[in-house]
């Protein structure tokens, strides 16, 4: 047993788990220190999202956001609202396996303290140091060479992003995916399809999710060698949520037993060009901008469209939006495909799961070509 993982040039040790707030009760410390240049950087801290189902992002201080409000903690990075500070999914599932191992210490701060919490550790030696620290971490989050903007995503990115469609019409969202998913399948066509593991979260105390992540690659049709998208790989999750047997009823329970009663919910959370890596904060090294395209199954109900909000409800902070998704590419191709194939009898064990290392993407363990 390790409490370490090398990615890349990078080993992640876990040193310890939290619970910050009831919002954010789990926390987790990881150093970091280079494989080529023997560098011990700073550690940080990664948080589980409750609304993003269980996935874990870092957990850092915006000091210029666009708001005006100096020191936001949990900030989710200015550049994209999903991808920006999403943790590297072998890094995710390393924590997910080893969470159990570390430590767990109650942690009291104080005001000066608390400001800092999520940028590198709770460190009082090197407190004279915070503003050149959180401004170095800053730049690395919204660093704008980690994002790759190209056609077709780069015109839905400008038109409309995840988290600024409160006050739109559904109808006008579900026509800018249309139509993006309309581009999308006449410019790339699918590679191959992988499952990647399961994923199982509990969304508050009301909703349990029960699902699988899969990876699909696609290629351009016409590549070019001026463009950096020629081969991309499309993370996304296909999941049951339910009702647990013994949930009280909840205020918005009739918008919930409607929700679970789809059969299944799909959502794309992260689009990466083929060889992106990871950094020394845990995160991506290069990522697509899609808009609205690559957002959650659940978003903040003031994020969301009016009707939404109005018919989806399902806490007084939340609302369901996976309804977004339905019949786009290349779900609309594959999603009946997947969804036999990992919940006919015995069919999750007759899907070889693959290594989320990037040199395995080579490897094609679960095929569906079209």
């Amino acid at each position: 047993m390790t409490d370490s993982i090398t990615i890349d040039n990078y080993i992640f040790k876990l040193i310890r788990q939290t619970n910050h707030t009831t919002n954010y009760n789990h926390v987790v410390e990881i150093s970091v220190s280079g494989i080529i240049d023997k560098r011990l950087f700073p550690n940080f801290w990664v948080y589980q999202s409750n609304s993003e189902l269980g996935f874990w992002r870092l957990c850092y201080i915006n000091i210029r956001n666009r708001t005006g409000i100096e020191r936001t903690p949990f900030h989710k990075g200015d550049l994209d609202y999903i991808q920006s500070t999403l943790i590297h999914l072998q890094l995710q599932y390393f924590i997910n396996n080893n969470i159990h191992k570390i430590p767990f210490v109650e942690l009291s701060f104080s005001e000066k303290e608390e400001q800092q919490f999520c940028l590198y550790g709770w460190f009082p030696e090197i407190m004279d140091h915070e503003e050149d620290e959180i401004q170095n971490v800053y730049d690395v989050i919204d660093d704008e060479n980690r994002i790759i903007t190209e056609q077709p995503f780069e015109s839905l990115n400008n038109e409309l992003q995840c988290g600024f469609t409160a006050n739109r019409p559904y109808s006008f969202i579900q026509q800018l995916l249309e139509e993006f998913s309309i581009n999308f399948s006449s410019t790339y066509h699918i590679v191959g399809t992988t499952l990647l593991d399961k994923h199982n979260f509990n969304f508050g105390d009301f909703i349990k999710s029960q699902g699988n992540i899969y990876s699909i690659q696609l290629e351009r049709n016409q590549p070019s060698e001026l463009l950096q998208t020629n081969s991309i790989i499309l993370y996304f999750m296909i999941t049951e949520l339910i009702i647990p047997e013994l949930v009280e009823t909840f205020p918005f329970m009739d918008y919930i037993t409607e929700i679970c009663g789809k059969k299944s919910h799909v959502f794309p959370f992260l689009l990466i060009p083929l060889g992106s890596s990871i950094n020394h904060l845990g995160i991506y090294t290069k990522f697509i901008p899609c808009g609205i395209y690559i957002c959650k199954l659940f978003d903040y109900s003031y994020q969301c469209s009016l009707e939404e909000e109005k018919n989806n409800k399902c806490s007084d902070s939340y609302s369901y939006i996976g309804n977004r998704y339905d019949n786009l590419f290349p779900f609309n191709i594959v999603l009946t495909e997947l969804i036999e194939c990992s919940t006919s009898k015995g069919g999750y064990k007759k899907i070889k799961k693959k290594s989320l290392k990037r040199k395995s993407l080579k490897r094609k363990s679960l095929k569906i070509i079209h």
